[in-house]
């Protein structure tokens, strides 16, 4: 379960976010996961931040810790998914994507608007 004072750091690096300060969402981020290294709403935003960055390889390690976390959360599979479509990555990005909640779908749609919708509950 998220404690409040977890939920108000997710509320303010999620703000950060939304504002467009990445860096500083991203360092919120990372603040928490060092406290709670399985904090899977930040890693998944970390995941985000780092896609929309174009840094595929980091998203997909922190998509990648999110399902071994949490395998039942579907949209970590869209977003790790979309990551392998942006590397060229077609075929490992059908099979992932294919598990999430969007389906093949999805996928072309994620790719075209360049921005995975994963975001915390």
């Amino acid at each position: 379960m998220v404690q409040q004072a977890d939920k108000d750091r997710l509320k303010e690096a999620l703000g950060h976010y939304k504002a467009g300060r990445l860096d500083k969402a991203r360092a919120v981020y990372l603040a928490m996961l060092k406290q709670q290294p399985h904090q899977v709403e930040a890693m998944q935003m970390l995941g985000i931040i780092a896609y929309q960055t174009r840094e595929y390889d980091r998203a997909i390690g922190y998509f990648q810790q999110v399902i071994s976390i949490k395998p039942d959360w579907p949209e970590t599979y869209n977003n790790l998914g979309a990551c392998f479509w942006e590397q060229g990555k077609i075929e490992q990005a059908i099979a992932i994507a294919s598990s999430g909640t969007w389906g093949l779908a999805g996928l072309a749609k994620l790719s075209s608007l360049k921005i995975p919708h994963a975001f915390p509950h």
